[in-house]
């Protein structure tokens, strides 16, 4: 069993972690939805600006999703002109 202040000091910190995350995911949320875009189209765009030519079998690994869910999102990126996809 966890010491009861050691506890208490757990949560506090859990809890901080969680304000501290909203306060960072916040502003990028808000700049995404004018864009009609989410945190996915954000995660895609931020793995490809960092490897370009990232081919997609290698960025469903970063990512650790399934084909089904990335190609939603990668189409629409690739349709409002932010990602180029070239055939390999």
């Amino acid at each position: 069993m966890i010491d009861p202040k050691r506890q208490a000091e757990l949560r506090e910190s859990i809890e901080i972690f969680f304000f501290a995350y909203r306060a960072f995911t916040t502003p990028p949320d808000r700049i995404l939805a004018e864009r009609g875009l989410g945190r996915v189209h954000h995660r895609i765009l931020y793995f490809v600006a960092r490897s370009p030519g990232i081919a997609v079998n290698a960025l469903l690994g970063v990512l650790d999703v399934s084909k089904q869910a990335l190609h939603a999102p990668l189409r629409e990126l690739v349709d409002k002109g932010l990602i180029a996809a070239t055939p390999a």
